[in-house]
């Protein structure tokens, strides 16, 4: 990472989907935390600081002494290019300076809206170099939409973390479907845990109602038993009342 203070400076026209681009992107990035086998390798976990005019400047200042001095102490400069970037003297001058601390290979451009052509500035597809301006192709990010989409920014985000990580697209991306199936696996464990624990307590609870329905069960049996009891007392008590009855009866005919 070297001795930057930032590692990239955002630079983007203020308003619609420039600004909010800029703003969802340098919240992803200085987020973003690189998977650990590569953190390891590298020694660093997160990308590092990244600078927005919104979040860095101080109120009240000298508004281009501290653009100027974010751009030097940054190893990358972001672009947001849209159609209406190059209205943007801000932005122009930032590319400028930019190129002249660090040179055009340390410039991503970042396509939020339009097609190239009509988005990356001319100072980005052709820089000056030794004193000749040279066409080149702009490493780049593309986020087009109608409004950029979280989901592409989300994929696109490690294109621009792996030229600043210095490492390739490809392994990155690779690191990262690893972690979120390492992250789906565990979630899964979770929720396996949780149906498990969730199935046992419905076993117990079927069981504790099995009990409840044997209890009452035996509880309506005896319960039953004893007015089988009390009705057979009963019913022999008055047969007892009867045969008294009839012997009573009986005795007159008998003197």
């Amino acid at each position: 990472m070297g001795n930057w203070k930032y590692t990239a400076f955002i630079s983007y026209r203020h308003g619609g989907n420039d600004e909010f681009a800029a703003k969802t992107l340098h919240n992803m990035l200085e987020n973003y935390r690189v998977p650990a086998k590569l953190a390891a390798k590298l020694g660093r976990k997160k990308v590092g600081r990244i600078f927005r005019d919104v979040d860095e400047l101080p109120s009240s200042s000298s508004l281009y002494n501290n653009i100027e001095e974010a751009l030097g102490q940054s190893e990358f400069l972001i672009v947001i290019c849209t159609p209406r970037l190059q209205e943007s003297k801000w932005c122009m001058r930032e590319i400028e300076l930019f190129q002249k601390l660090r040179g055009s290979d340390h410039i991503i451009a970042v396509l939020a809206e339009g097609e190239p052509v009509d988005s990356f500035p001319y100072a980005i597809t052709h820089p000056v170099i030794n004193g000749q301006e040279v066409e080149v192709e702009s490493l780049a990010a593309d986020v087009r939409g109608e409004t950029p989409a979280k989901q592409k920014m989300r994929v696109e985000q490690l294109r621009i973390v792996a030229a600043m990580l210095h490492c390739e697209f490809d392994q990155l991306r690779q690191r990262e479907r690893q972690r979120q199936l390492q992250r789906g696996i565990a979630a899964g464990g979770v929720s396996f845990a949780v149906v498990c624990a969730f199935l046992a307590m419905s076993v117990r609870e079927n069981q504790k109602l099995q009990k409840q329905v044997q209890t009452a069960y035996k509880q309506f049996e005896e319960t039953a038993m004893k007015l089988r009891q009390v009705r057979q007392q009963k019913a022999l008590a008055l047969q007892k009342e009867v045969e008294i009855h009839l012997h009573d009866l009986m005795l007159p005919h008998a003197r």
